[in-house]
């Protein structure tokens, strides 16, 4: 399965050597991006998690070069009680997207997950986190995008609780 570099900017799939967005009208930084994985074939089935916990399926989404794309969703995820607003693309960790709240929690990573926008949808991306991440209690395997909606339980690590909240219609 190829591993691509998505811009956090722009959307775009970049090479896993691409130190720079190669969309022009872009040309962020990627450096502290790590590489995942998208399938150019037939897509899977992918566990989503409904808001009452149970496993559901759904096709895994297999966008084009530009295709993630913010769509009127806000998303805020909420630890002990602080909201950490996030956007598509940002990467949640230590040294990124809350590490006001995440900074003291050693065992989450600098760069634990990344949260993608595409429609209505919102995924979590497990960035080979040191104590992974769960999903409901269902830890995923990394560098692949699982659904996430509004009620979502997600564990970083075994001890940091995050309770995702999502809003359509605002821009976020």
């Amino acid at each position: 399965m190829p591993l691509y570099k998505i811009c956090p900017s722009c959307g775009t799939k970049n090479a896993p050597s691409e130190m720079i967005c190669t969309n022009p009208d872009c040309l962020a930084d990627l450096s502290r991006v790590r590489p995942v994985e998208f399938r150019e074939e037939a897509p899977e089935p992918a566990i989503a998690l409904s808001t009452a916990g149970e496993a559901e399926r759904h096709e895994q989404v297999c966008p084009g070069e530009k295709t993630l794309v913010d769509g009127g969703v806000s998303v805020t995820l909420i630890v002990n009680g602080q909201e950490i607003p996030v956007r598509n693309g940002d990467i949640i960790g230590r040294h990124h997207k809350g590490k006001e709240v995440l900074k003291d929690y050693m065992t989450v990573s600098r760069a634990h997950a990344q949260i993608f926008i595409e429609g209505e949808n919102v995924y979590i991306v497990d960035l080979e986190s040191t104590n992974g991440v769960l999903i409901n209690g269902v830890k995923i395997p990394p560098n692949t995008r699982y659904r996430i909606a509004d009620g979502s339980v997600v564990y970083l690590s075994s001890r940091v609780r995050a309770e995702v909240r999502t809003r359509k219609g605002v821009s976020g």
